[in-house]
């Protein structure tokens, strides 16, 4: 069911400084996308390695995030038998699967023991 890392996410004030910066150290951008206030996809180094998304501290609405770590997202191969065994070992999850609409992902997140649902995500 679960099939391995898929992406980390953190959340950074400068999009560009940092892309250009991990760039520089050999990380490849992805891809770029509106959601969550703004965020760029980078490739790890390596072959088939996960991928590193940075996310802008301020969300459209003007709230922000703490900058820093986000989440951890592992990889699913069946989102909705992921979401069943979950429930049934007793984790709490914030939601059933859905699709991200800006990523094209479907996505939940576990909601760790202090109750936070940015831990880590489920990815299919």
């Amino acid at each position: 069911m679960l099939t391995g890392i898929d992406h980390i996410d953190i959340a950074v004030e400068d999009l560009e400084k940092w892309t250009t910066f991990l760039e520089a150290v050999g990380f490849t951008v992805i891809k770029r996308t509106s959601h969550g206030g703004g965020s760029v996809e980078l490739r790890f180094p390596g072959v088939d390695a996960p991928f590193l998304e940075l996310t802008s501290t301020t969300r459209p609405n003007g709230a922000r995030y703490l900058a820093g770590f986000r989440h951890i997202a592992l990889r699913s191969d069946d989102m909705n038998k992921t979401y069943e065994e979950l429930v049934a070992r007793g984790v709490k999850v914030d939601r059933p699967p859905r699709k991200n609409a800006e990523s094209g992902r479907i996505t939940m997140n576990a909601l760790d023991p202090e109750g936070s649902q940015m831990t880590i995500q489920f990815v299919e």
